[in-house]
């Protein structure tokens, strides 16, 4: 079977959790966050568009990457702990044709 694209550069931990998901489809897995390392939420980060809509808490990209390092320790160390919550989503509608909307979701940066 052929890696996706998004497996490239992935944290050996998340490789593991790959791996033994492929081997045991059926099988549970209680958390994944602690097979989370800062490097992965480094490229996260990086992933999200510069002109990403904010969330509901109105932190940006680039407010959030003023300090980057800092919130990604963070994170990861909520992460770690089991402390980590994520925010709500804010909704928003996007117009389709003929008069009708889509829903989307808009998660925040600021975790």
């Amino acid at each position: 079977m052929k890696e996706a694209e998004t497996s490239k550069g992935m944290s050996t931990g998340l490789t593991r959790v790959m791996e033994r998901a492929r081997k045991n489809p059926n099988g549970r897995m209680r958390s994944l966050a602690h097979h989370i390392d800062i490097e992965a939420l480094r490229r996260s980060f990086h992933r999200i568009r510069d002109d990403a809509a904010v969330g509901v808490d109105g932190v940006t990209k680039e407010a959030y990457g003023e300090k980057l390092e800092e919130n990604l320790a963070d994170l990861h160390s909520r992460l770690k702990g089991e402390r980590y919550r994520h925010q709500p989503i804010r909704r928003s509608y996007l117009p389709k044709g003929g008069g009708k909307t889509r829903p989307i979701g808009v998660s925040t940066v600021l975790a």
